[in-house]
């Protein structure tokens, strides 16, 4: 990461932000693949589309790789951001 212009000061806390991510999803993960329970998510009534993937059965798989995804572009976009000054 210094390499690639990693403040060292910040290289810690981006490390320790996927350790952070890599422990919650193996503590979280389930055993199998199971459906949620339908349940009335009243209070999404005006966002039905989200109410629907609320109860729709994920991938956890894919959902950690969207994560992980996430977390890269976010550290990329603020290490950037941090080179620019």
């Amino acid at each position: 990461m210094a390499i690639d212009g990693v403040p060292a000061g910040l290289i810690p806390t981006v490390m320790n932000s996927f350790e952070i991510y890599v422990f919650g999803a193996g503590v979280s993960a389930k055993g199998e693949f199971e459906k949620p329970r339908p349940a009335p998510l009243t209070e999404l009534d005006d966002f039905p589309e989200v109410a629907e993937a609320l109860l729709t059965a994920q991938d956890d798989e894919a959902a950690f790789r969207e994560g992980l995804q996430a977390l890269i572009a976010g550290w990329q976009s603020r290490i950037a951001s941090l080179q620019q000054r």
